[in-house]
C-alpha cells in the first residue's frame, strides 16, 4: 500500500479490521492493569487506530461484502442493478412460460446462470425454435442454454451497470487505501504487534498444557531437573502411562556424558530430550523440566 493507486480488497479490509481490533483491546487490557511490565512495554508503541477501525466498519460488513452507503453512487447503481434484476427475471419467467405452453421446453425447465446471463435450458432438437443467443450446452450435448432475444438487451444493460459497480467499489476501497496510507507504519506496528501477542500466549498456553517452564540461565552449566521429552510425554499421557523424568549435569569440567546400555533401555531417548530442551530453550520456549534446572546459551 505504499505505492500510490494501489488498495485492498474487501476481504483483505475485512482481515485487517479484525486485526486492529484485536490489537486495540489487547493494548486496551494490558495498559489497564499494573502487573504486566513487560507487555506494557511491549504495547508502548501501538496505536489504536480507531478512525480506520471505524471507517472500515463503515464500508465493509461482517461478512466481508462493501456495504450499499460505503458512497452515494454505489448505492445508486445497487438499487439500478436489483430493479433490472427484477426486470430480467420478470420477462424471462413470462418467455419460459410461453415455451412450455409451445412445448420448446421441458415442463420442470427453470431458469439458470451462464457466462453471468439468464438463460433457458433448451433440448437439442428445439434449439432452433427459441429465438436468441446459444451461450452453453450440456456435458451431453442433448441441451443447450439459450438466452432469448426478448432479454438480451435487459441482460446487455445489467451487465454494464455491473461493471460500474465494480469501478465504484474500486473507487472506494482506493479512497480508503489513500487514508490507511497516511498511518501505514502505526499499521505495520499494530500487525507485528498482534502476531508477537499471539507468539506469547501460544507459548504461555504450551507451557500450560504441559507443565513446562522458563529455567535458570546458567554460565556454561547444563543441569537438567526431572526433564521429560516432551512429545513422548504428550504420547504416554494419552495412553495412560508414566514418563520417567531425566537428571543429568555437565558443566565446563565434566564435558562428556557416556551412554551405555541395552537396546531399548532409554539411550536415545535421554539423548533427544538433552537436544529438544536445549534447542527449545533457544528458541525463547519454555521448557519441560524442574523449576531449578539450569541451561546455557
Amino acid at each position: 500500500l505504499r505505492v500510490e493507486g494501489t488498495f485492498l480488497d474487501c476481504a483483505q479490509v475485512l482481515r485487517l479490521g479484525i486485526t486492529l481490533s484485536a490489537a486495540a483491546a489487547v493494548v486496551e487490557i494490558i495498559r489497564g492493569s499494573e502487573q504486566f511490565t513487560a507487555l506494557n512495554r511491549l504495547s508502548s508503541g501501538v496505536e489504536p487506530l480507531s478512525h480506520i477501525i471505524k471507517e472500515i466498519e463503515r464500508i465493509i460488513d461482517d461478512r466481508g461484502n462493501m456495504r450499499d452507503n460505503a458512497s452515494p453512487e454505489l448505492a445508486a447503481v445497487r438499487r439500478e442493478i436489483r430493479q433490472s434484476e427484477g426486470q430480467v427475471s420478470k420477462r424471462l419467467h413470462s418467455v419460459l412460460q410461453s415455451a412450455k405452453s409451445a412445448g420448446i421446453v421441458d415442463a420442470d425447465a427453470a431458469i439458470s446462470i451462464r457466462e453471468g446471463r439468464a438463460v433457458m435450458p433448451v433440448a437439442a432438437a428445439n434449439k432452433r425454435k427459441l429465438q436468441g443467443f446459444i451461450h452453453d450446452e450440456s456435458a451431453t450435448g442433448k441441451t443447450f442454454y439459450v438466452e432469448p432475444v426478448e432479454v438480451v438487451e435487459l441482460n446487455n444493460r445489467l451487465k454494464g451497470l455491473e461493471y460500474t459497480e465494480r469501478r465504484e467499489v474500486v473507487k472506494v476501497l482506493t479512497a480508503f487505501a489513500d487514508i490507511l496510507r497516511d498511518d501505514i507504519e502505526a499499521v505495520a506496528r499494530a500487525g507485528e504487534y498482534v502476531a508477537t501477542i499471539d507468539m506469547i500466549r501460544a507459548k504461555a498456553r504450551w507451557a500450560a498444557e504441559n507443565d513446562a517452564v522458563q529455567p535458570i540461565v546458567s554460565d556454561g552449566e547444563l543441569w537438567l531437573v526431572k526433564a521429560r521429552h516432551p512429545l513422548l510425554a504428550q504420547t504416554l499421557k494419552r495412553n495412560g502411562r508414566e514418563l520417567i523424568p531425566l537428571d543429568a549435569r555437565l558443566d565446563k569440567q565434566s564435558r562428556i556424558l557416556v551412554i551405555s546400555g541395552p537396546n531399548a533401555g532409554g539411550k536415545s531417548v535421554c539423548l533427544k530430550t538433552f537436544g529438544i530442551i536445549q534447542y527449545m530453550f533457544q528458541c525463547g520456549f519454555p521448557v519441560t523440566v524442574a523449576q531449578s534446572t539450569e541451561l546455557p546459551v
